[in-house]
């Protein structure tokens, strides 16, 4: 699990109580959009949430995290095999975000993924 995953998770876990638990204005997307992002999905999951005890919600949030962050993890786990299988593990040496492997691929996609890169940045995804 990386630092900022962490961090993240926490500041997450942070508001979901100060949310809950505070009659001040809602979290605006233009203050975090990740963290409204993640919000959102989480009360998508526990749409009843708002009725529960702040203890609760900690509890769940912290549950919820876990699937956030262990999917981040596999998906970090699929960038570094495509850098491996196109023999381009050098090309992220000292990567240790995510974003840093997303790069990596992204820059090494015309090369080993023509296809799939044309592909992409026609449906401007790139």
């Amino acid at each position: 699990m990386s630092q900022n995953s962490s961090l993240l998770c926490a500041c997450v876990t942070l508001m979901v109580l100060c949310v809950a638990t505070s009659g001040k204005k809602p979290l605006k997307e233009e203050d975090c959009e990740v963290c409204v992002n993640v919000l959102r999905k989480f009360e998508q999951k526990y749409p009843d949430v708002k009725e529960k005890a702040p203890g609760e919600i900690e509890t769940l949030f912290k549950k919820f995290c876990k699937t956030v962050k262990d999917r981040d993890e596999r998906f970090v786990k699929d960038l570094k095999k495509i850098l491996s299988d196109w023999d381009e593990e050098r090309a992220c040496r000292g990567c240790s975000e995510k974003s840093d492997f997303v790069r990596a691929v992204k820059e090494l996609m015309p090369k080993h993924a023509p296809e799939a890169y044309a592909k992409l940045k026609a449906r401007d995804e790139l």
